[in-house]
């Protein structure tokens, strides 16, 4: 009972430690107006970043320049050669809900439907352009992001461990399988490898503050695509207390 009881007191005492989140969500928001405020000056440098790209991925270790390679080659692959598929019905009610929320005809409210996929048809224009090219795109964006998350997530441990993991999954064609299918799947595992990148560098990094916030929010868009996903949440909530229990 008394170490239980020195626990709770040592969680109690982290807890009343944490810092107060107003200050970092304003610094947030003072970021986000600094960025806006700089878009124009970025835009116009973008010329000369983009002309710099091949020094700089000569610059990169061996791994993840044939990783960035392979799976380049593997998105271009995919979007050249499979059609777009629509996958049963899920895309049907996702562009319902997408309708009804943009107060379009033919929108419904599906309760069983959770809102993510909805939302993020609304934000790459399926129903504001009349065009799934926009997600398409984003698609071939997130097939072409996974495995480099997934080395990103294990290269601070083993770099050539990282690199197989990447490869593994251009190999297989997890991260393009769903590339081409009008499906909430590859918003999905975006997402989750976007969290997990994050809670790696936090779990990396305890001291962070800023990565508990950014982990809370991916978590939770993550949560709109799949409600599944609350396992993931609570699995992290209680990695994340033993983490604090060994650092008190």
């Amino acid at each position: 009972m008394a170490k239980v009881s020195r626990t709770i007191h040592a969680l109690a005492t982290r807890v009343r430690s944490l810092p107060d989140p107003r200050p970092i969500l304003l610094r947030i928001v003072d970021r986000g107006r600094r960025f806006l405020a700089s878009l124009p000056g970025r835009c116009l440098r973008l010329p000369g970043w983009f002309l710099s790209l091949p020094g700089r991925f000569w610059r990169l270790e061996w791994q993840l320049r044939i990783l960035t390679a392979l799976s380049l080659g593997a998105m271009l692959y995919v979007q050249l050669v499979m059609p777009t598929q629509w996958g049963a019905g899920d895309p049907l009610d996702h562009l319902r809900m997408a309708r009804f929320i943009m107060g379009q005809p033919e929108g419904i409210w599906i309760a069983w439907r959770p809102p993510g996929m909805a939302l993020f048809m609304i934000l790459v224009g399926v129903t504001w352009a009349e065009s799934f090219r926009g997600l398409i795109l984003s698609y071939a964006a997130f097939a072409f992001a996974l495995p480099l998350l997934a080395y990103s997530i294990i290269r601070r441990y083993d770099r050539n461990w990282a690199f197989l993991a990447g490869a593994f999954a251009v190999l297989s064609a997890w991260s393009t399988a769903y590339s081409r299918m009008l499906l909430p799947e590859q918003l999905f595992h975006f997402v989750h490898f976007v969290a997990l990148a994050q809670i790696g560098a936090w779990f990396a990094n305890p001291r962070n503050r800023l990565l508990p916030y950014t982990i809370a929010l991916s978590l939770f868009v993550l949560n709109l695509v799949r409600p599944v996903a609350a396992l993931y949440y609570w699995v992290f909530l209680a990695c994340a207390l033993l983490m604090v229990l060994r650092i008190v």
